[in-house]
């Protein structure tokens, strides 16, 4: 069956939002598999999409530097999430990681670039795999 631009713009709107393939199934009545493939067309697009919804998050939301990197910590473990999940071995898993190593290095740079002070162990150190037992807190 051929499917229109719209449709797939849809799709991409969607995933961009944080979707799950089965909701956007559900949503577009588009079977899973035809999604899996989108996605790996659309990588570009998804990728943009998905920058542009965060972007405008952030406007929306007036988010201050801690605020973004708590958000970026939360994308960051849904990422991981992600690709431990059984629906990411169907997808591109490429893409997670990719995805994944952008993320942790705007957190990293984030805070290199803020006020740090070190105490005791954060969630950003479990999720990196840091077993020192210091703090991050960021002024």
């Amino acid at each position: 069956m051929a499917y229109s631009n719209d449709e797939k713009e849809k799709f991409v709107n969607l995933r961009a939002q944080g979707k799950s393939f089965a909701e956007i199934a559900d949503i577009l009545d588009v079977a899973r598999s035809t999604l899996f493939n989108w996605q790996a067309d659309l990588t570009n697009e998804l990728r943009e999409q998905r920058f542009v919804e965060y972007d405008s998050l952030c406007r929306q939301n007036h988010l201050t530097r801690k605020e973004l990197l708590k958000r970026n910590i939360d994308l960051l473990k849904r990422i991981d999430s992600e690709i431990d999940s059984s629906e990411s071995a169907k997808a591109n898993i490429k893409d997670f990681f990719k995805l994944r190593d952008f993320l942790l290095s705007k957190i990293l740079k984030e805070l290199n670039s803020a006020n740090i002070r070190i105490g005791e162990k954060t969630d950003l150190e479990k999720l990196l795999g840091e077993d020192q037992g210091t703090f991050i807190y960021i002024d």
